[in-house]
């Protein structure tokens, strides 16, 4: 960091442990950069991804960071930033579907010029969203998911699902180092199982019977009736990705579930 004193600027944000090596992390800068232009906001630094080192000197010009991902390892980067260098986080990190953008987007509008209204932009992202989950829910209403997940934060996949009238018969949470709670407005709704195993998922599968599994790592077959999707470990984020999912399953259901698919676990859209 600068030496030379430099005080926060009003517009200018930092964007804070993006994930360099996802082949996703350029696409969602770039949605995010777009989002924040929305509210008349700028990125100061990405610290440190595809930054310069005069960016890096005027990393105390941004009035507030923001954290690309809530994981355990960014949080102890954010930790090092407040205590090493006083500077301001704002409380949430990249938005993923539409109910965390839209409510990313008005809390963000504190730092923006009051005169910018960003409703009608959320309004219309509304109506796509509720229009295509429209097309979708005759489909998917009344089918069975089960989720299999590392990130503890699903709320984007479980918005889409509840809202297509889908029914979560469980949720299994891979083995975490440090962090086992689900961060979930959900919670109580369906059952959770954590230190959950492939054994355990293919248990499930044959004990509940579920229509569709998501999963970071799909299996190499598909059991026979059941559709099998991956969860990417860097989801797109904004609007769009609900849209997408919704999209997404309603092709998949309406397709025969035949033991011998083949899943590379690559898949992210």
């Amino acid at each position: 960091m600068s030496t030379c004193p430099i005080s926060p600027e009003k517009g200018w944000v930092n964007i804070i442990g993006e994930k360099s090596l996802s082949d996703g992390e350029g696409t969602n800068f770039h949605i995010i950069e777009n989002l924040l232009s929305q509210l008349g906001l700028k990125v100061n630094c990405r610290f440190l991804n595809r930054t310069t080192l005069e960016t890096i000197k005027e990393f105390k010009k941004a009035q507030f960071n923001i954290l690309a991902h809530d994981d355990d390892s960014n949080l102890v980067l954010r930790d090092f930033l407040i205590d090493r260098f006083d500077v301001d986080f704002f409380e949430y990190p990249f938005p993923i579907g539409f109910r965390e953008t839209a409510a990313w987007l008005t809390a963000l509008k504190q730092y923006s010029d009051a005169k910018l209204d960003i409703e009608p932009l959320i309004e219309v992202e509304r109506l796509k969203y509720e229009t295509e989950i429209g097309k979708y829910r005759p489909f998917l209403r009344g089918k069975k998911l089960l989720v299999n997940s590392y990130s503890r934060r699903i709320d984007w996949i479980l918005d889409v699902a509840f809202d297509l009238g889908m029914e979560v018969v469980k949720v299994g949470m891979l083995k975490s180092s440090t962090d086992d709670i689900i961060r979930s407005r959900y919670t109580g709704i369906f059952e959770v199982e954590y230190d959950y195993d492939l054994g355990k998922r293919q248990e499930d599968i044959r004990k509940l019977h579920p229509d569709l599994v998501l999963s970071n790592y799909p299996p190499a077959f598909a059991t026979e009736g059941v559709h099998h999707d991956s969860i990417p470990l860097v989801p797109e984020v904004g609007f769009d990705i609900s849209m997408k999912l919704a999209k997404r399953w309603g092709q998949f259901i309406r397709l025969p579930a035949t033991e011998g698919w083949k899943y590379d676990g690559g898949e992210s859209e």
